[in-house]
């Protein structure tokens, strides 16, 4: 048979008919109390008794052990709790009996166990008792039977027999259908006959399935019914009458509409076809004269085949307050078509696996259940999309959002990076922005999942290129991001996060234009080397307290002639910033006590007032005016060290054991163009604080000169060691002053 789960195929090993409730020892609920039928006096059933329940909804609490159920066709049984251990289950039609609670099932030594035709469930269900005999189970026509948690049945040794009756004659006509043919297996049905939790292995227990007709007639696999053990059950699937499935072909009347609310469909010629679920639906090859723009309010559909560049809007309706939908397993647009979403001020609902191009003009739509296996543009509006799934929701080689968003909210489990191909080039331009959102504290991604890259820019400052990492719960929540992807910022751009981002190394960055930003609580630069590139006349700003990765201290590398500025507060990173080209500006109160910068030929340092770990001052570096640096670790000049004009006013101040060390042996400042050599002064007006007790290498002279007055101050030998203190300086200042 086709069900290669154990199921053996033939005639149930026992003939099963329907349980006589037994005369004796038979209790029935009458809402109130138990009355006793053989005494007819109430009391309380024991062990082992039959009760039944008549009508209405019923409640009880406690069910003695080993008891027999019959739930009449009018009753709804509700139990709070039940006993460990019951024997027969008997559900008229229609009943429905919630039993928690229930592990095991004592079958009689003969007869039928479970004789389902209504709804049966069993949240706590385990197996089959060891003391009773085998397990038959009738499942009616409108049999159903729910096991919850069981995912396996224990079987303890007996067999399991199922009997289950199928009607294929069950769909009768449906009122208000129109131009359809009710023809004999037109339609195919799948039913959940025993249902449990995902990933269930019901289909080895069973040991023999006998399928019939209301008629009493043994079916054939294959022929008449297939049998599939799913993730969820175990299911029949069967044709019955009812109306033939059709494919319904749209010519475009532009004064018609596709669907209204009462899903009917309207072709072009104005004539009503109700819309079946299982219909397959052709926006065909527009002509001339005819218009592209389709009012939808509601269109399911099992397919739908876009064949040209089609605009669906929303239909106006009072039943669903102007929102439309549409819904389809796929949709299926041609090669070179774009399908186009134009909402107005309304909603679109949309779930399909859609694979082809789909644009968005305005209004809001929902894909709560959709996948885009194509390029998505957004040029208004807002899409939201739900990723549910381990693969992307967005998979084209292009995401372009102007002037629009995109927010796509990340279920348990699932990545930011995984939401979107990495295949996928993301391009945000002028008042576009896209938001990733996770369910999570945690958003991880695996650099394999990280989009091909990521294009930034607007030519509007007040309607910014912006991409955000933000809590599935809304901005105020905490969130740590993992980024990845290759990105370009070219002018008024923002990445942000309601948290932290950790930069991978393969995160490089290219900027050019002004007014670019990174913004977050704190970026945590993971092991390896983050690669920032700023272009001539480009700016780029970080704002956030920079940080070591989970993965250990990684370094970051500034190429370009244009300008890096840091403005996070109290870093505690560890790495190397190396500014190859360009400006580094390090904002007021910027603390990075802990990280080493490296300034190389021919690039500026510009700092209001800022602490650095180590600093190291290559050939041809300048500090800027006005620039306040304290250097805590270690200070390396280069033999030519420049500051930026005439008024020579920074600071550097070296604190604790800071260790100077010159380059060559010999250092040279270069002050506004002047060399400094041994017995030349060249320091005019220039404040050049050492505070503490610093350990200096090399050859260094300090001095100053005034009125015409040389003095070359303090001389350290070409070896050895000499310290500057206060106390020098000090005498330096004297000495000044009685010239």
């Amino acid at each position: 048979m086709l069900l290669t789960l154990g199921i053996a195929q033939g005639t149930c090993q026992a003939e099963m008919t329907e349980p006589v409730v037994p005369a004796d020892n038979t209790w029935t609920w009458n809402g109130t109390e138990w009355i006793e039928n053989a005494t007819e006096t109430s009391g309380t059933p024991g062990s082992g008794a039959h009760l039944s329940f008549s009508s209405g909804s019923d409640y009880w609490d406690a069910v003695p052990a080993n008891s027999g159920i019959v739930v009449k066709e009018s009753a709804n049984v509700y139990a709070n709790s039940s006993p460990e251990c019951l024997e027969t289950i008997h559900l008229e039609n229609g009943a429905v009996a919630l039993l928690p609670g229930t592990q095991w099932i004592k079958a009689p030594n003969s007869g039928t166990a479970l004789w389902i035709d209504g709804d049966l469930v069993m949240n706590d269900f385990v197996g089959f008792s060891a003391d009773g005999g085998d397990q038959n189970w009738h499942i009616g026509a409108n049999g159903y039977i729910d096991i919850g948690s069981t995912s396996s049945i224990a079987t303890n040794g007996k067999a399991w027999n199922i009997e289950l009756v199928i009607a294929p004659e069950a769909e009768a006509e449906i009122e208000g259908v129109k131009n359809r043919t009710y023809s004999e297996k037109g339609a195919t049905k799948t039913d959940c006959f025993i249902e449990g939790p995902d990933d269930n292995n019901f289909g080895e227990a069973v040991t023999s399935l006998t399928v019939l007709d209301e008629e009493g007639r043994t079916l054939a696999e294959g022929s008449d019914y297939t049998i599939s053990n799913t993730r969820y059950g175990l299911e029949v699937t069967y044709q019955i009458d009812g109306y033939k499935r059709t494919t319904l072909t749209w010519a475009g009347d532009p004064n018609a509409i596709a669907s209204t609310g009462t899903d009917c469909w309207v072709d072009s010629e104005g004539v009503q076809t109700t819309l079946l679920e299982d219909d397959s639906v052709v926006f065909d090859t527009i002509q001339n004269g005819v218009s592209s723009t389709v009012s939808i309010v509601e269109l399911d559909a099992k397919t739908m085949n876009v064949k040209d560049n089609y605009t669906f809007t929303v239909g106006e309706n009072e039943q669903y307050d102007n929102q439309a939908w549409l819904i389809a397993d796929e949709i299926n647009i041609n090669d070179g078509k774009t399908m186009t979403i134009s909402a107005g001020e309304s909603y679109f609902n949309v779930d399909a696996v859609i694979n082809g191009d789909v644009c968005l003009t305005d209004g809001y739509v929902s894909m709560s259940e959709s996948i885009i296996n194509g390029n998505l543009t957004v040029t208004g509006g807002e899409m939201n999309l739900y990723h549910w799934r381990t693969t992307p929701v967005i998979s084209g080689d292009r995401l372009d959002i102007q002037n629009g968003t995109v927010t796509i909210y990340n279920a348990s489990g699932c990545g930011a990076g995984s939401a979107i191909s990495n295949k996928t080039i993301i391009n945000i331009g002028t008042g576009g922005r896209l938001n990733l959102s996770q369910e999570e504290e945690q958003m991880n991604v695996e650099s394999a999942y990280a989009p091909t890259k990521i294009v930034l820019g607007s030519n509007d400052a007040d309607a910014p290129a912006s991409l955000y990492f933000w809590s599935f719960y809304g901005y105020g929540e905490k969130i740590s991001a993992t980024y990845a992807a290759a990105t370009e910022m070219n002018g008024n751009s923002l990445i942000d996060s309601a948290g932290s981002i950790h930069i991978l190394p393969q995160a490089g960055i290219s900027v050019k234009g002004t007014n670019n930003a990174i913004t977050a609580d704190a970026l945590k630069i993971e092991e390896g080397t983050w690669k920032i590139d700023v272009a001539e006349n480009g700016e780029l700003y970080i704002g956030a307290q920079i940080q070591d990765g989970e993965s250990g201290s990684g370094n970051i590398t500034k190429s370009g002639d244009g300008t890096l500025a840091l403005g996070g507060y109290e870093s505690t990173w560890q790495g190397t910033l190396s500014v190859e080209a360009g400006t580094l500006n390090l904002y007021d109160a910027l603390a990075m006590n802990k990280a080493t910068v490296s300034m190389a030929g021919g690039t500026k340092l510009e700092a209001i007032s800022c602490t650095l770990g180590s600093l190291v001052l290559q050939d041809s570096s300048a500090i800027d005016t006005y620039s306040v640096i304290t250097v805590e670790n270690s200070l390396t000049l280069g033999s030519g060290i420049g500051l930026s004009d005439n008024t020579l006013q920074s600071i550097l101040m070296l604190e604790g054991n800071t260790t100077v060390t010159l380059f060559d042996g010999v250092a040279t400042l270069n002050l506004s163009g002047t060399s400094y050599t041994a017995g030349e002064a060249v320091m005019v007006d220039f404040a050049h604080h050492f505070t503490g007790e610093g350990l200096t290498t090399g050859r260094y002279y300090l001095g100053f000169n005034s009125a015409g007055d040389v003095f070359a101050g303090l001389m350290v030998p070409e070896s050895g060691t000499a310290t500057l203190s206060l106390l020098a300086l000090a005498a330096l200042a004297a000495r000044r002053k009685r010239k």
